[in-house]
């Protein structure tokens, strides 16, 4: 697998920085979910700012919280990667 190196400079700049807000919870593997991560059903982590926690936002539907998922959710990706 090849992997691009950063030199210092281009570390410092924030436009080459994704930053990840983990949540505290963790999918039915144990994976660490993080703020844009995606669902094995869809939904994207997102940070509710008016309720102060995460949740997940499902397209049509109305978004759920992140609150006890960890026996059913599976984080298949996230909304940075290009995979």
């Amino acid at each position: 697998e090849f992997r691009r190196v950063l030199f210092r400079s281009e570390l410092l700049n924030p436009d080459n920085l994704d930053v990840h807000f983990f949540t505290g919870k963790f999918d039915k593997n144990k994976k660490e979910v993080y703020e844009g991560d995606i669902s094995s059903d869809g939904g994207t982590v997102i940070w509710i700012e008016y309720d102060c926690s995460f949740g997940i936002e499902y397209p049509e539907v109305e978004t759920q919280p992140l609150e006890q998922t960890e026996e059913w959710l599976e984080i298949v990706g996230n909304i940075h990667s290009k995979e």
